[in-house]
């Protein structure tokens, strides 16, 4: 069950900021996944945990990492360049396939591209680094399966994360921002940085305090911020 988001006014300012940033990904994440939709379709299920046949864009599948959240195994696999990326979810009735477009995105994926939170809605996150900052894609389980979201999330300052911070049990996205850069990448200077949250819908729930550095971000290097923390994003 999908929570609804607590009503948070956001200026017209932070929706630019947003839009700037993540305009361009978020068309070529709509291209990505028309294609490895069509991909899926024809690969099908797959059947075994230890099957890593299915293909990563012109080569078979390598398993980079894998996370349990509740009685599914989420794995995320890529060829061996770290490109062409899919998720695979391991449910006990079956499995399926997902593509990330983040590897077209010339984002190289890692064992340290995916991590996942169990909740009433649970979700996962694919993320690496691009032009100087970090890419982030969510992927939401639903009563229908596993989905993506369709927007993408950009930090400049290099952090997407999935994180609780409202009192719903399910996660949130934070991803951290530097006040007045918009999308500039590698050119934005790194400090002081900014929270933005987001629901896993992709609507904004306000901004955190304005810290120093990512170390001075409550309970760093995890996130530890309360609902009541958050504020009007300026």
């Amino acid at each position: 069950m999908r929570r609804t988001p607590r009503p948070v006014k956001v200026t017209v300012v932070v929706a630019i900021v947003v839009a700037v940033a993540a305009l361009a990904t978020a068309a070529v994440l709509r291209m990505q996944r028309t294609e490895s939709a069509r991909a899926d379709a024809t690969t099908g299920p797959v059947a075994g945990v230890d099957d890593v046949a299915a293909k990563c864009g012109e080569n078979p599948c390598e398993v980079l990492t894998s996370v349990p959240v509740g009685q599914t195994t989420v794995e995320l696999l890529a060829d061996a360049n770290g490109r062409h990326g899919r998720l695979r979810f391991l449910e006990p009735d079956g499995a399926s396939l997902l593509g990330t477009a983040l590897a077209d995105m010339d984002v190289r994926l890692t064992q340290k591209s995916l991590s996942c939170f169990q909740g009433p809605t649970s979700a996962c996150l694919v993320r690496g680094g691009s032009d100087g900052g970090v890419i982030g894609e969510v992927f939401v389980r639903t009563g229908g399966g596993w989905t993506t979201v369709e927007q993408p999330y950009y930090s400049e300052a290099g952090l997407v994360d999935l994180a609780q911070i409202t009192g719903d049990r399910s996660p949130e996205v934070a991803v951290a921002k530097v006040p007045g850069c918009a999308g500039q990448g590698h050119l934005c200077r790194k400090v002081p940085i900014r929270l933005h949250v987001y629901g896993l819908d992709g609507s904004p729930l306000g901004c955190s305090a304005t810290y120093s550095s990512l170390t001075q971000v409550p309970g760093w290097p995890d996130i530890a911020l309360s609902d009541w923390e958050l504020r009007d994003c300026p």
